[in-house]
């Protein structure tokens, strides 16, 4: 026992795990060492490097990966992981100037991975799910590169610390060491989230409080991979969210979130760089929101001064139907099961200002913009509204507003649209 597991299962690890991920990712893997306790059940693998696609320099690279694995994965036929810890990892992104980024392979790699499985041919698990618990999460002393080639930046990430008590989907009694926290110097500036565990008799909590002040939406929504015929010109974020992670030894767990969230000064355009949404404030405050279980509860959701433009150009296209690409038509696969059910609470709702206006250039004299307010909504309120898609329903208490106005008519070229 002793020779296999210290001497005998390193060097075929290693080459399994070589080879499988080279298959699946189509790209260059290296592992300098793999080391195996056979007695306390841990495997470290040391000098991890996954290039880039031209087989240059490092995509992803790590000094030590270290997992210890308890004995008591073996009675419950469930991994239970006393410890996982990640050392020294480091990533170099690249956004290209197609807006594709040099991970997009590895992506698409993965997707034929999975389609190439039939879900039809797999007998459904009866079990309710995988089970596994790891507890002890740990990177240490990461860094990454950001190199955003249509906007000539570059962004950096170093002393990148996070630490996550526990993931589990079963009951399990794993001496928790590690405190929930996310530190690192983000171009050169330092970020800070931090929070804090409660053990109780029956249940173990998780508390994270997420604090933003006034981030730019803009610089950021150039990221986004989905593409899509809305610019952001403008907006602002506010956030001051408490995120709770519940286990339990008895039931489901809860992730709750409770708090606040603002979304300021909003002003999207369109594919044609004309005015699609302007709004003042849009705000948020989530209350005791059970994510897992999809029960999303809000004491209040407040809409300012919304104005929403419908556009459409001289080609007689309208812009809300330009704004996304059409996704391709998923086939239905005999017994897939419907989504998840969700239910969305919310106490108060409140719509302040509302404008919907009508913007024509189609087959109007002189080339001339006809535009006409089409809505107007001075105030509206809704109390005790609640969603549910399991049940198919809407449920209201009570809605109340004021007098408003509608235009109903034909815009300058003549043609109903």
């Amino acid at each position: 026992y002793t020779i296999i597991g210290f001497l005998v299962l390193p060097p075929v690890v290693k080459r399994i795990a070589e080879k499988k991920l080279v298959e699946a990712l189509h790209r260059q893997v290296t592992i300098q060492k793999i080391k195996i306790n056979p007695y306390i059940l841990s495997l470290d693998a040391l000098g991890f490097r996954l290039k880039e696609q031209d087989g240059g320099q490092d995509f992803f690279s790590f000094h030590r990966f270290h997992i210890n694995l308890q004995i008591i994965s073996i009675f419950k036929l469930a991994p239970v992981v006393k410890e996982c810890r990640m050392e020294e990892p480091y990533c170099n992104i690249v956004r290209k100037e197609s807006g594709a980024y040099n991970f997009s392979d590895i992506l698409d790699s993965l997707a034929k991975g999975r389609k190439a499985d039939d879900p039809a041919a797999k007998p459904k698990d009866s079990s309710g799910g995988f089970g596994f618990s790891v507890s002890n999460i740990q990177i240490k002393n990461g860094s990454a590169d950001i190199s955003d080639q249509p906007m000539r930046k570059v962004h950096s990430a170093r002393d990148l610390n996070i630490g996550i008590p526990f993931i589990s989907s079963m009951e399990s009694h794993i001496e928790v060491f590690v405190s929930p926290r996310f530190s690192a110097l983000i171009n050169g500036r330092p970020f800070l989230i931090s929070g804090n565990t409660k053990p109780f008799a029956d249940s173990f909590e998780t508390i994270v409080n997420l604090s933003l002040e006034n981030i730019d939406l803009p610089h950021y929504y150039e990221y986004i991979p989905v593409k899509s015929g809305i610019r952001m010109e403008q907006g602002a974020l506010d956030m001051n969210i408490d995120v709770s992670y519940i286990q339990y030894k008895n039931r489901s767990p809860e992730l709750t979130a409770s708090g606040e969230i603002s979304l300021k000064n909003l002003f999207l355009k369109d594919f044609s760089g004309a005015s699609l949404l302007k709004l003042d404030l849009l705000r948020l405050m989530p209350d005791s929101s059970n994510l897992i279980a999809g029960d999303v509860s809000f004491s209040e959701i407040a809409v300012h001064s919304p104005e929403i433009t419908i556009g459409r150009n001289d080609k007689g296209d309208i812009n809300i139907l330009e704004l996304f690409p059409p996704s391709e038509k998923e086939d239905h696969i005999e017994g897939r099961g419907v989504a998840g059910r969700l239910v969305v609470n919310a106490k108060n709702f409140g719509l302040r200002s509302l404008k919907i206006l009508f913007s024509d250039a189609f087959k109007t004299q002189e080339n001339r913009v006809d535009q006409r307010e089409l809505f107007n909504l001075p105030e509206f309120n809704i109390s005790g509204f609640v969603l549910d898609t399991g049940k198919q329903e809407i449920l209201i208490d009570e809605i109340t507003a004021l007098q408003g106005g509608i235009w109903l008519g034909r815009t300058e070229s003549s043609d109903l649209w």
